[in-house]
């Protein structure tokens, strides 16, 4: 079985997995704020100079790196729009109990929940989304984002069942399924959001707070021992979050290295190209009068040797590979 990690755990490697693929490349020029997306950009450009684009293992790196790059990029911004949420519902008046970043059982395997909030009026699931770009629900519960989707309906009301199963024997008959509420709540509001859905609310910051503060003051269903029962009732029942890590960081490694040394035998034959064309010229009848007058070579001729022995010139800067074990 693959070992799994937390959230946090596959963020540190992946960040570090980062860092050391910066400077290896940048070397010298390494910043702590450049970023994956940097590294792309001059890999692409000094495969578009070499003529290497077309090459299988540029091609694996690429597609690597961009995963790199937006898995780092989704787990930050996770991150970020749970503390948003966590702020917003922390405004709450009257009784009300926040958990957050917790997950519940669900046959094999398990639910992940940004936060449960137990209120009054019941309890409420409430998935944070923290995009940049805009989205729509289509009315069959899929929410569509760019070329990434996936149904939300589908795992709101697989979520809530996981959280009804978890706590049905210890309600006590204060409270039925048809209390758990789900709630999308999107704390970035940059980006605009199109419902044709309507099954699952669709909440801002500034919203979801009257919103549940509302459906307190209309129907108060649990008293303060219930809630305070069904917040211990979850914490017992909660299990770890783990998952496998999304890249294989020696595959990467290796691939970068791989592409490093195309990049230096494209480079040395080019070199090696612009030197036999040199000497044709030297060896020309017009030539040979300047060669015998001069008795040097020509200026270019020392710099493409020194690409020969390993400096490769691009378009991203100069940089010496140097293989490194």
């Amino acid at each position: 079985m693959s070992k799994t990690y937390t959230n946090e755990e596959i963020l540190d490697r992946l960040k570090s997995l980062e860092g050391v693929l910066l400077e290896r490349v940048f070397e010298t020029s390494y910043s702590e704020s450049l970023r994956t997306y940097d590294l792309i950009d001059h890999l692409r450009s000094k495969a578009h100079d070499l003529g290497l684009e077309g090459e299988d293992t540029y091609t694996a790196l690429i597609r690597d790196l961009e995963k790199l790059s937006s898995t780092i990029g989704g787990l930050i911004n996770g991150k970020r729009g749970e503390l948003l949420a966590a702020k917003s519902l922390k405004c709450l008046r009257g009784d009300n109990l926040l958990l957050s970043n917790i997950a519940l059982p669900n046959g094999g395997s398990f639910e992940e929940y940004d936060q449960v909030l137990i209120a009054r009026s019941g309890v409420y699931v409430i998935e944070v989304k923290n995009y940049r770009n805009d989205v729509v629900i289509d009315d069959g519960g899929i929410l569509r984002r760019g070329l990434r989707s996936y149904n939300v309906g589908e795992r709101m009301r697989e979520k809530m069942h996981a959280l009804w199963d978890a706590i049905q024997f210890s309600s006590d008959g204060c409270m039925s399924e048809e209390d758990v509420h789900g709630m999308l709540l999107f704390v970035n509001n940059e980006a605009s959001v199109s419902d044709f859905f309507h099954r699952v609310p669709v909440m801002r910051c500034g919203q979801i707070v009257y919103s549940i503060e509302d459906a307190n003051r209309c129907d108060e269903k649990l008293s303060w021992e219930d809630m305070v029962r069904i917040k211990s009732v979850l914490l017992a029942r909660k299990t770890a979050a783990e998952f496998p890590m999304p890249l294989d960081e020696n595959r990467v490694k290796s691939e970068l290295e791989d592409f490093l040394d195309l990049v230096e035998a494209k480079a040395a034959k080019d070199a090696a190209k612009s030197i036999a064309a040199g000497h044709n010229e030297v060896d020309s009848p017009t030539t040979l009068d300047n060669h015998a007058r001069h008795s040097q070579l020509p200026s270019w001729v020392p710099a493409a040797a020194a690409v020969i022995s390993g400096l490769a010139i691009g378009a991203g800067g100069l940089f010496l590979h140097v293989k490194k074990g």
